[in-house]
């Protein structure tokens, strides 16, 4: 937790001088309607919701050249 606030991070290590790497930061609120979340590589994450109207599903993702594996992830997703 930062804060309010929690984030989830999906890129390399923290003794590793950044050099990739995206997060996602949530509320403290929606915390517990956390079902689920991946770290797909270094750049691409996804975090799964749990609402009263069913689930979503929020993909975080830093960049365009790794535009094949956002396009995968979509897929799996969906």
């Amino acid at each position: 937790m930062i804060g309010n606030y929690l984030m989830l991070y999906s890129g390399v290590s923290q003794e590793t001088r950044a050099q990739s790497g995206t997060a996602l930061i949530i509320d403290h609120k929606w915390t517990s309607l956390i079902t689920s979340y991946s770290s797909v590589n270094d750049h691409t994450i996804t975090l799964r919701l749990k609402t009263n109207r069913g689930h979503i599903t929020i993909i975080g993702a830093s960049t365009n050249k790794y535009k094949k594996n956002l396009t995968n992830t979509i897929k799996v997703v969906v």
